[in-house]
Parts: C-alpha cells; sequence; structure tokens
C-alpha cells in the first residue's frame, strides 16, 4: 500500500476532496492553511468539531452556512473524531486537519484535507503544498498501514467505553454535572447525531461537588481541568478499570 492509497480512502471517509500527508505539526498546519484561504476568501474560520471545555460537539454544517455565506471559508479539527467519525466535507466544510497520532500511537503525522470546491478554487495546489512538511519515510507509512486497519474498531471501542463511563458518572452521588455528546439531554447531543458516526467520542467531562482524589500515581486518561472540572479520556481503556479508578477518585466526596 502507498501513501496514495491511504490518502484516497481519507478522501472517500470524508466526503471526496484531496486529502495529503505530511510529517509536520497540527499548528503549523492550520496556519499554512489560514494563509492559504485567507488569499481565496474574505475570512477563513477554524472549528474544532470535538473539543472545547466542557467538551461539545461543534455544529460543522451551521458554521459552515454562516461562513459561506459572508464569503468566507471553513477549516475544521478532527481530533477526537477522524475521519471515520465526521465526514467533514458532507458537512459543508471546506478544509479539515487531522492529527494521526491516534491512529499511529506516536505524534508526527498530519492528514490534511480539502473539499472539491476548494480544489477547484486553488490553482497549482500541489505546488502550494510544497514546504507545508515531509512525506512519511519507511517506517511511518509502515505503521500507518499497518496500525490503520484496526484503527475503527480501536475509535468506536473508545466511544463505547465512554458511553459507559458517562452513565456511570451520571449516576453518581458525588458528581453534579456530566457532559458527553451521547448522553441525551447533554446540550450538543441532537447536534452530535447528526455530526458524528458510530460514536460520540472518548472524551467526558465531569464536575465533582467536592475536591476529586487525584494522586500523582493517577493514570493519565484522568485530568484536572480549567473551571474545576475533570476529563476522562477512554482510549484504550478498559470501562471496568476506568469506573475503579474513578470510585477511588470519587469515594472519598460527601454527597
Amino acid at each position: 500500500m502507498t501513501i496514495g492509497d491511504i490518502e484516497n480512502a481519507c478522501e472517500l471517509r470524508a466526503g471526496g476532496g484531496r486529502v495529503r500527508i505530511f510529517r509536520t505539526g497540527v499548528r503549523e498546519t492550520v496556519g499554512h492553511l489560514m494563509r492559504l484561504l485567507e488569499s481565496h476568501f474574505s475570512s477563513s474560520i477554524y472549528l474544532s468539531v470535538l473539543g472545547e471545555c466542557p467538551i461539545a460537539c461543534a455544529d460543522v454544517r451551521s458554521e459552515a452556512s454562516r461562513t459561506h455565506a459572508s464569503g468566507g471559508a471553513l477549516v475544521v479539527d478532527l481530533a477526537n473524531v477522524s475521519t471515520f467519525g465526521c465526514a467533514a466535507f458532507r458537512e459543508g466544510a471546506d478544509a479539515f486537519v487531522e492529527s494521526l497520532a491516534d491512529v499511529t500511537g506516536e505524534h508526527g503525522l498530519v492528514a490534511i484535507g480539502f473539499s472539491r470546491d476548494l480544489v477547484s478554487k486553488v490553482p497549482d495546489l500541489n505546488g502550494t503544498l510544497d514546504g507545508w512538511g515531509d512525506l512519511p519515510d519507511g517506517r511511518e507509512l509502515d505503521l500507518l498501514e499497518r496500525r490503520q486497519f484496526d484503527f475503527d474498531s480501536r475509535r468506536r471501542a473508545a466511544c463505547d467505553c465512554a458511553q459507559v463511563v458517562a452513565e456511570y458518572l451520571r449516576c453518581h452521588p458525588s458528581v453534579s454535572q456530566v457532559w458527553y455528546p451521547g448522553l441525551k439531554g447533554d446540550p450538543t447531543h441532537e447536534v452530535a447525531t447528526r455530526v458524528l458516526q458510530s460514536g460520540f467520542g472518548p472524551i467526558v467531562d465531569f464536575e465533582a461537588r467536592g475536591t476529586v482524589a487525584l494522586a500523582p500515581a493517577s493514570p493519565a486518561c484522568l485530568r484536572r481541568m480549567p473551571q474545576e472540572l475533570h476529563r476522562v479520556v477512554c482510549w484504550g481503556e478498559d470501562p471496568k478499570e476506568l469506573i475503579l479508578v474513578l470510585e477511588g477518585a470519587l469515594g472519598p466526596l460527601s454527597p
């Protein structure tokens, strides 16, 4: 399998257009993209599909409509989602950025996608992309090829785990509020059912009624966030083990 084959598979999942994969950083890629769009559109908007704190799913289609009405272009970040979880171009995005760290297990590779409409408006797009980053080397390409085959099953398992954790936290007497797009009643649940595919992402945020007992040895999947919130990241985790960790952290609290 060549890098072109992998890029073509990304294009199909995204809803058409063109995808390139480089060895670079997300921040640098976003900077290149925004400068490119500024030379062809009146404005450019950068939107995280599944981000923010507390976690929320963005209404990509509505944002795309507003942006296009003013002559702008919309770039979406597919972190925590991937092209498996959101068909960005079908939702109206003009471009996307996706770190492939969740696919490969290491940082360094980034996928950049351009919608068909954007490709038609940017002459010599391939030439424009020269200098945006290096192509994956043989080791990275081999890793990407091997890890992409089971990535969707790993992603779906992470989403299932997050759903279980969110339901558990919602029922816990020491938790005052839970944010997870997969929960009915979540502020972005209805949007998420339209935007996301095969799961609602691996991240759950919650607010406790007291101080959560995070010891130095607490696993990295449980994190303290701004606004006195806490985040559970469910990549590669067993839901039963995560719930045991949360029981230990939340158990001492008084409801």
